[in-house]
């Protein structure tokens, strides 16, 4: 039996922010260096190798402008439907997860390094004075906080969370951490 829309999408798209990360992370400088160096590599695998990131890149994009038309809906007194296809099972992600499924393609989750990365750059890339930033885990994720480099030791503006399967990050008013974890998923089952 195939998975609701609602379950489908979620998991898609992981996959396809793991893909994209994956991509946007490469260095192209050193991925010509490793072509270079390689002995013995035809002049098709050399081109491939060379053009990698961008065909990633490409096909990720792709794949993100199908999960934007087929995405899980709320109608008036129905459960979650494709908004293209109408219906709770879609075809569509369905096919796509089967491939992904037969290629192997998992995404990579962020680890609390990366979370603490992202968190860091969210909370001080506009300027001002710089936060200190904590990070907390849970199971779908981490919650970042920023605290302000005063003698406060109160949190400076919201919560954030970083998902641990996409690296998406969302901002929360400030609750305490188990309303935040239980929320949090909610969010996750599509129920927020």
């Amino acid at each position: 039996m195939k998975a609701p829309v609602v379950h489908q999408h979620p998991q898609l798209h992981a996959r396809v922010c793991s893909v994209l990360n994956a991509a946007l992370r490469a260095d192209n400088t050193a991925i010509d260096t490793v072509v270079q160096l390689a002995e013995g590599l035809d002049a098709h695998t050399a081109d491939f190798l060379r053009h990698s990131r961008r065909l990633v890149l490409a096909c990720a994009a792709a794949l993100s402008s199908v999960l934007d038309i087929h995405q899980p809906v709320t109608e008036p007194d129905a459960p979650r439907v494709c908004r293209e296809c109408g219906g709770h099972q879609c075809r569509t992600l369905n096919n796509i997860l089967n491939v992904l499924d037969a290629y192997a393609a998992r995404p990579g989750e962020i680890d609390r390094a990366e979370a603490w990365r992202r968190a860091d750059h969210y909370f001080n890339a506009r300027g001002g004075p710089t936060s200190l930033v904590a990070v907390d885990t849970f199971e779908d994720g981490y919650v970042a906080r920023a605290f302000t480099t005063t003698t406060t030791a109160e949190p400076a503006g919201p919560l954030l969370v970083i998902d641990r399967r996409t690296g998406r990050l969302s901002a929360w008013p400030p609750m305490p951490r188990q309303t935040l974890i239980e929320q949090y998923r909610r969010y996750l089952d599509g129920l927020l």
